[in-house]
């Protein structure tokens, strides 16, 4: 469960920082990899399985609306599971690049909530609550975009592990 929570805490992070800052390249594999190998013990494991999975996900770019499988969670997962219940490389990118997959329901979900509180975003600013506004942004941020899938990682690895 160690490893679940501190994966779950890496990917919160990483994509925290990369909404407020604005750059999205530290969500890429080799990075998020190598920050959750750290947290995780064994920042040699995070290192190859980044640098595996960024060959793996490079070129992938949703044009036209399509939905991409998500790099952060299965570099995570991927990570946490190799690192936390000693699964070997091979296993733990298979189980990665399904996990992608997957998490593509979990940010459809949470884009869903978001669409229903629209109309509350719009009523503060229309009414010119600029603070409330900016606080139910990061709120957004930090409990929408980056906590529900971030306890679906928490979920994955302490399911995995076992």
């Amino acid at each position: 469960m160690n490893y679940a929570v501190l994966a779950a805490l890496s990917y919160w992070i990483i994509w925290v920082l990369d909404n407020m800052t604005g750059v999205q390249t530290l969500s890429r594999p080799i990075i998020i990899g190598t920050f959750t190998g750290l947290l995780c013990g064994d920042i040699k494991t995070g290192i190859i399985l980044g640098a595996t999975l960024e060959a793996v996900f490079l070129g992938i770019v949703g044009v036209g609306g399509v939905s991409v499988s998500d790099p952060r969670s299965s570099t995570v997962i991927a990570v946490a599971l190799a690192i936390g219940s000693g699964l070997d490389l091979e296993a733990a990118l298979a189980i990665a690049v399904t996990i992608a997959a997957l998490m593509n329901i979990v940010s459809q979900f949470a884009r869903m909530i978001e669409n229903m509180i629209h109309p509350f975003f719009m009523k503060l600013a229309e009414n010119g609550e600029y603070r409330k506004f900016r606080i139910m942004m990061y709120l957004d941020l930090f409990i929408l975009k980056a906590g529900i899938p971030a306890a679906v990682v928490l979920i994955f690895v302490a399911a995995g592990s076992t």
